[in-house]
């Protein structure tokens, strides 16, 4: 019974003194109009991005830290203001994984059939030149076009910064 209560007591005061350390998360959010699904990018994700200041080329940058009342994004080798940034790139990763398992067995199947023909007196016929060369192009086209969506941040595509940690009075958040 007694340990019981030590156990109860630990805990509780275990809890009661990590209520300081404990806190939200501050991420960047891209929301899409009339959309419920959001995308969150937290510290440490990788953000695919166009801004107005790198006269339009891709980039893709880790993040460090985000600053909600300055709305800028801290990243590895810099900072961006949230007001620059007016195109993010999302991966679909089940489309760009079946690209590549489509292209590895297009590949394989023209390998292993041109290999087939030179050695044993079987045909590489047009049919399986056709399923080789379908299976490459589908997963070219699953890889390069399909895994990559591309949102225009305006009217129909926000991203914001959201600040979810709460203040202990007495303390300063960054």
């Amino acid at each position: 019974m007694m340990r019981g209560k030590v156990i109860f007591f630990c805990g509780s005061m275990y809890s009661f003194l990590m209520v300081g350390t404990l806190s939200g998360q501050v991420f960047l959010q891209l929301e899409r109009k009339f959309e419920v699904k959001a995308y969150k990018y937290g510290v440490g994700d990788i953000l695919h991005f166009q801004a107005t200041t790198q006269s339009g080329d891709w980039q893709r940058r880790e993040i460090e830290q985000v600053f909600p009342a300055e709305k800028y994004i801290v990243f590895t080798d810099g900072y961006v203001p949230l007001d620059e940034i007016y195109k993010v790139q999302i991966e679909n990763k089940p489309a760009r994984m079946a690209g590549y398992m489509f292209t590895a067995f297009g590949a394989g199947w023209v390998l292993f059939g041109g290999i087939a023909h030179v050695a044993t007196p079987n045909n590489f016929g047009t049919r399986d030149a056709v399923i080789g060369g379908l299976s490459l192009g589908l997963g070219s086209l699953l890889t390069h076009v399909i895994s990559k969506k591309v949102f225009t941040i305006g009217p129909r595509a926000r991203l914001r910064i959201v600040d979810t940690r709460f203040p202990i009075p007495g303390t300063f958040l960054p």
